[in-house]
């Protein structure tokens, strides 16, 4: 039975020049998980504000068609009655959490209060559910007081234990730790079974492909395929309109240029490893595909359950997207305002905008440094390491495990309790943060807290304006905003008003702002989180423009694979402990270590193990080779 049933329906924003949403049919069965995928821009959350009724009432535009819960219209629904029948979660956690409760177990029992709920049953409710997403340690803490992926699960709780009929969930795992993210996928399997409908926005290809029961493919507002995830990601070619396929996927791809051929279906490194070592077994390799007979890029599967449109046609990737997209929850999309940018001569690709450091300078030196917040949470406990000039490091542990607090003792925006945090030789107890800003750069986790000027422009201009003493150095500040617009990939929206922007952008907009500073050491707090696949492009490539420029480089995430392929360094904190530091490579081969720091392996190690190899490189193309003469030999 359809729950929700788009006929027809097509949006534009208020003053937008171009449609959000295209002429979309479709209808959502109860007792199904569905997939939304796309690249940043094409329409994704903007579908969920549609079918939760935010649209057009706090995001002004117009509409044609209609947007039935079982057979009533949401145009003619009251506000109460959508929240009874849908839950919504927002792609961030800092703008849903009331601020009003002093603990998580009160937020997450907050909308039960309001529902006049018996108090046994909100109890046996929140209980159930801070359990259930690996919240009940936590049930005492402030919500404010927590790590950026604890809130998310708290924004996630409160919304999940009002058991509504429907769920939309936007980006739920974008800042969670593998053992976090399961724990949500265990829950939306229950929700699934007990017949809810839930729909997601993910870019974790992985956890959704072993979730949904069927993928919406959007590109530019219109659905351009559906399917299960095993049709959809046959093979890469969702990568033309910049939307990333599991590496999985990628990895079959690369065998089959070796002549081993693997069955489509496939989507995990268990079921790959499987079937390679039933290759081995056979003592032959398939000259030809018996699993994967492609027609111009899709499979013949896949072209009888695509939504054919014009847009499939098309070869030229999406690569940026629309201002008009996707709004956040922090302001409606409109059109981007008149600010006038100055028109710029000079070359954008200045070598000059960068300094240039010596390699293997020492900028920071922490020694045996502490601290602990103002409730007593003992965050950081003695840790020692170093950064050099050009380094690449990862600090990753699960959420709580002290990152954040790690790296904001790096740049003075809080002090240590004990230690010391030396830059170039100088205790950075005798500098202001605002001198210790200049060359320790850091990009917030989430960028509402760093974006305050009404135009891009102006925020990237900003600082340089504040330090600009000669007039050539005023004169150069078209310049250098036009040189990190361009890094950043975000030239197009200069004139815009950051908060009319993606959660995606104003990210890219945050990370230029601090390269104005043209800081030694530049530190990225979860910055890759929420990125589609071009948006992944653009860090990977600014991060290593400032590693070859001999700027250190500091980020804290938890996408594993994105740490195998850009970084050389690792730092694994545990309990606000440094429990390892090392190679990616060498870590992650060590498997009890990331069971203790709840981690999981890029997909590399995952095959390499399974298959029974010793592991020896993190590339996928090294990794093919290594399995293509794994199963030559006898």
């Amino acid at each position: 039975m359809a729950s929700i049933t788009l006929k027809n329906f097509s949006f534009s924003y208020e003053l937008a020049q171009k449609e959000s949403l295209k002429d979309i049919n479709f209808s959502f069965d109860s007792g199904k998980v569905y997939g939304i995928i796309g690249s940043n821009g094409a329409g994704k959350s903007t579908l969920l504000h549609a079918i939760r009724g935010f649209i057009p009432k706090y995001y002004p535009g117009s509409y044609t068609g209609d947007i039935l819960i079982g057979d009533q219209s949401v145009f003619h629904m009251s506000s109460s009655e959508l929240a009874h029948q849908i839950g919504f979660v927002f792609q961030n956690p800092f703008t849903q959490i009331s601020g009003v409760k002093a603990t998580v177990y009160e937020e997450v029992a907050y909308g039960l209060e309001n529902l006049g709920l018996a108090k046994e049953e909100i109890e046996n409710r929140v209980d159930r559910i801070l359990k259930e997403t690996g919240l009940s340690e936590l049930a005492k803490r402030h919500p404010y007081q927590l790590s950026g992926g604890q809130q998310q699960r708290v924004a996630l709780a409160s919304v999940l234990v009002m058991d509504q009929d429907i769920f939309l969930i936007d980006e739920p795992t974008s800042q969670l730790d593998p053992e976090s993210s399961q724990h949500i996928l265990e829950t939306i399997a229950q929700l699934k079974e007990k017949g809810k409908t839930i729909l997601l926005v993910e870019h974790e290809l992985d956890f959704l492909s072993q979730l949904a029961d069927e993928l919406l493919v959007l590109v530019d507002g219109q659905v351009i395929e559906h399917g299960p995830s095993s049709t959809v990601f046959s093979d890469s070619h969702l990568l033309r309109y910049g939307i990333p396929v599991p590496k999985i996927v990628r990895f079959k791809e690369k065998l089959q240029k070796k002549a081993i051929y693997l069955s489509p279906k496939l989507l995990s490194a268990e079921s790959v490893a499987s079937q390679l070592l039933q290759v081995k077994k056979d003592g032959q390799l398939k000259k030809t595909s018996q699993f994967h007979k492609m027609d111009k890029g899709l499979s013949k599967d896949l072209q009888v359950k695509a939504t054919k449109t014009e847009a499939i046609k098309t070869e030229a990737p999406i690569t940026k997207a629309p201002t008009t997209k996707d709004p956040t929850t922090k302001a409606p999309t409109t059109k981007a305002p008149t600010t006038k940018v100055p028109i710029t001569e000079a070359p954008i690709r200045d070598e000059n905008s960068f300094s240039n450091i010596s390699s293997k300078e020492t900028l920071l030196d922490i020694r045996q440094v502490s601290y602990s917040y103002p409730n007593g949470q003992k965050a950081v406990k003695d840790i020692s390491f170093t950064i050099h000039s050009g380094q690449r490091l990862a600090i990753i542990g699960q959420n709580g495990a002290g990152k954040t607090t790690t790296v904001k003792l790096l740049n003075g925006l809080i002090r240590p309790d004990s230690g010391q945090v030396l830059y170039r030789g100088i205790d950075t107890k005798d500098m202001t943060t605002a001198q210790l800003t200049h060359h320790v750069g850091y990009v917030f986790q989430n960028p509402d807290d760093q974006l305050f000027n009404a135009s891009v422009y102006d925020e990237l201009a900003y600082s340089l304006k504040k330090l600009a003493h000669h007039q050539k150095e005023i004169d150069d500040i078209d310049r250098k905003v036009h040189y990190f617009a361009n890094l950043c990939g975000i030239e197009d929206y200069l004139g815009h008003n950051p908060y009319d922007l993606p959660l995606s952008t104003r990210k890219l907009v945050a990370i230029a702002a601090i390269l104005t500073l043209d800081p030694e050491v530049v530190i990225l707090d979860e910055v890759n989180a929420g990125q589609d696949f071009n948006g992944m492009r653009q860090i990977q490539d600014i991060i290593n423009q400032l590693s070859q420029k001999g700027k250190a480089v500091i980020t804290i995430t938890h996408d594993m694979e994105f740490v195998a392929e850009c970084m050389d360094q690792l730092l694994v904190l545990m309990d606000g402990r440094i429990v390892q530091a090392s190679t990616p490579l060498e870590i992650f081969c060590q498997r009890t270590l990331l069971k203790q720091a709840h981690l999981h392996p890029p997909l590399s190690i995952e095959i390499s193990q399974a298959l029974g190899i010793p592991p020896k490189t993190l590339d996928m193309d090294g990794l093919a080779d290594q399995v293509a003469s794994y199963l030559s030999t006898n």
